[in-house]
């Protein structure tokens, strides 16, 4: 927090969803897992604290904050999509939508307002963008795809493989959304679904070998997605179009393997551009990770975003007022010629027919501190009103 704190410019904070700020009951209930899998119910939405700890990051000019999911996008349009101001990554960074500032980041419906405020105005620049100047400037206010142009002609092919062993397999089922195909076996009988998922594994590499797809193995999944589709490749991302303008600060925090090829790519940046003193990456529990730090869970990585936000907080409570050595002042009044605007002289304002005391002929000082008298029992060398 105090290396956050004395970030000069920028502070860029990249986060993980479900098991970081938001404990997915979902993904420890084998049923709720299933009922969201087959769209049976929908995920419980994080509480308001973590949406407010959220807003109040993204509302520092100094923050750019990411929440990285690999979850669809519609479950993070429901869960985040009104924060203002904060980035989003879906599928692993399969789709992605840059920082808004100032705006909501729902998307038009319609596609006739492309900030989606129903104004009807184009988008204002992102986070990233206000880094990079006018010449990146995100124009859609929509999500975006990691790789647009992908072939994806191998899902079929999959999924019709996976079909095949599911029969084969009680307890398995199939996941698909837009950028994977996933052949779930966390309910099924452990030994025999892992000897199946090895032999299912074997023959997707086979079938699938001249596609530019990536299989992947879970603790109790398979899965099958674009190759270059991951978290670590979006953070990339990121990081690289920051190049010429690195943030002073940054923050990554994961907790299971899907985020771990986040960190590298967070330290290697910092050591090119020489701030990794103030670059750190974090996972939460204790385990073997590739991050260098870790916190023990879900609430002590919310008790420090909250420190965050009240960096910002203390900050807007002691912004700069009129600096009174630069304030003239002439006969008859305190401010005279040098008022402020929108401050009249006290001087007109008795002309006026205002009932404040005069501050007769001397000049009135603070403390003491200006020729003429004074408030809190100085002298009051003018004739001027007595404390």
């Amino acid at each position: 927090v105090k290396h956050f704190r004395n970030a000069a410019t920028r502070r860029l904070i990249l986060l993980d969803y479900g098991g970081t700020i938001y404990a997915d009951q979902a993904a420890d209930d084998n049923i709720q897992h299933y009922s969201v899998a087959t769209g049976a119910r929908t995920r419980v939405l994080p509480s308001k604290k973590v949406v407010g700890i959220l807003q109040s990051l993204c509302k520092d000019p100094k923050n750019l904050v990411y929440v990285l999911s690999g979850k669809e996008r519609q479950d993070l349009d429901a869960a985040l999509g009104s924060v203002q101001g904060l980035g989003l990554a879906a599928e692993a960074g399969f789709f992605y939508r840059k920082a808004k500032i100032g705006k909501t980041n729902r998307a038009s419906p319609t596609g006739t307002d492309p900030a989606g405020d129903g104004d009807g105005d184009a988008p204002p620049k992102s986070g990233l963008d206000s880094m990079l100047g006018s010449s990146a400037a995100n124009k859609d206010d929509g999500w975006n795809m990691l790789l647009p142009d992908g072939d994806q002609s191998w899902k079929p092919i999959s999924k019709a493989l996976m079909e095949l062993y599911m029969e084969r397999t009680h307890g398995v089922y199939i996941q698909q959304n837009e950028s994977a195909v996933v052949w779930q076996f966390r309910d099924a009988d452990p030994d025999f679904a892992h000897l199946q998922s090895k032999e299912l594994e074997d023959q997707l590499k086979t079938v699938l070998k001249s596609f530019a797809v990536d299989i992947i193995r879970g603790e109790d999944y398979l899965e099958v997605r674009p190759s270059g589709v991951s978290k670590g490749d979006y953070v990339e991302q990121i990081l690289d179009e920051l190049m010429d303008n690195p943030p002073d600060f940054c923050i990554c925090i994961g907790d299971d393997a899907s985020d771990e090829g986040c960190y590298p790519r967070v330290k290697r940046f910092a050591e090119q551009i020489d701030k990794s003193s103030t670059y750190f990456t974090a996972t939460v529990g204790k385990k073997p990770s590739a991050a260098d730090n870790y916190v023990n869970d879900i609430g002590d990585v919310i008790e420090m975003l909250e420190s965050m936000t009240k960096v910002y907080e203390v900050s807007k409570r002691f912004v700069s007022a009129n600096n009174l050595s630069d304030l003239q002042t002439t006969q008859g009044s305190v401010w005279g010629k040098g008022a402020p605007s929108g401050m009249a002289p006290l001087a007109e304002e008795e002309e006026a027919g205002n009932d404040r005391a005069s501050f007769g002929q001397g000049s009135a000082g603070f403390g003491g501190g200006f020729n003429g008298g004074g408030f809190g029992g100085g002298v009051n060398s003018g004739g001027g009103a007595a404390p």
